[in-house]
């Protein structure tokens, strides 16, 4: 039932999306090679955090592992705020013979990466856009303080993992892998900036970020599978501000979640496919 549900949705939304953009070009295959570069990009990055965090928690593994399983996680990112990646932690286990809470405590800390990197490109680029719309530098920085002491509040009250919180317990760790994050999601803000270029809607940096990551943390907050639906909505309603008409800022939006969600997606179910018939 849940499976015909999601495809339900995904059949509503993105027929929408092809009604109301013209879908006026077939990008080049030098471009569709670009945007598909980027992401990997952005998948290697959010490996390595990967092998960081399973290695401060005392499970060794190469980059070259890492990586395959990261990717084989993606197979499950068409889930409610991605949690079906939790799957990752039995491969985990069935593969290397890690233990699956910790393995899948580490996913849920992943997560929280993941949002944070968002609410540091968000905040980034409201702080620089304030300087031409609002002027209001002190309000955006007060609000970057208040972001990063409120994760910090988060971490130290996930009590039911209390033995692996402490293994993470380093402030400077914790800065590097929200940098790393906020690095690996900007590759993908690029991409809606090239898409832009590419359709002749000219979008500043600053307006990508602010339009890409606040369209992925509305799918965060929404829970719909793999933000399906409220993401694009999003994205689609933040270049509306920045000026795109409603045809363009679905055709940008449509391009750049196919050449994100809809690649990994498909990138990690091929891989998943393979480590699990390896693991049998």
């Amino acid at each position: 039932m849940r499976k015909m549900l999601l495809a339900l949705l995904v059949i509503v939304v993105y027929s929408s999306m092809f009604f109301f953009g013209e879908m006026s070009s077939i990008p080049r295959l030098d471009w569709i090679l670009l945007l598909c570069g980027l992401t990997i990009f952005n998948y290697v990055l959010r490996a390595l955090r990967w092998k960081i965090l399973l290695n401060k928690n005392g499970f060794e593994i190469g980059l070259a592992d890492s990586i395959k399983t990261y990717l084989a996680g993606l197979a499950f990112i068409l889930t409610p705020g991605k949690m079906g990646e939790l799957m990752k932690a039995q491969l985990m286990k069935d593969k290397f013979g890690f233990n699956r809470k910790s393995t899948a405590f580490l996913i849920v800390i992943e997560r929280v990466f993941d949002i944070l990197g968002h609410v540091i490109i968000g905040l980034v680029s409201s702080y620089f856009l304030a300087s031409v719309y609002l002027n209001s530098f002190a309000l955006i920085t007060v609000g970057l303080l208040v972001c990063g002491a409120g994760l910090y509040l988060v971490k130290n009250r996930l009590t039911a993992f209390k033995t692996e919180i402490e293994s993470l317990g380093s402030l400077r760790l914790l800065v590097f892998l929200s940098a790393i994050s906020a690095l690996a999601w900007f590759f993908e803000v690029l991409e809606l900036v090239i898409i832009g270029n590419w359709l002749g809607f000219q979008i500043g940096l600053f307006e990508a970020g602010l339009v890409f990551s606040g369209g992925l943390l509305i799918g965060n907050i929404v829970m719909t599978p793999g933000g399906i639906g409220s993401a694009e909505a999003g994205m689609v309603g933040l270049l509306a501000v920045f000026g795109a008409g409603k045809t363009l800022a679905t055709e940008m939006t449509l391009y750049v979640r196919l050449a994100t969600l809809w690649f990994g997606f498909l990138l990690g179910a091929g891989l998943w496919y393979l480590m699990t018939r390896e693991s049998k």
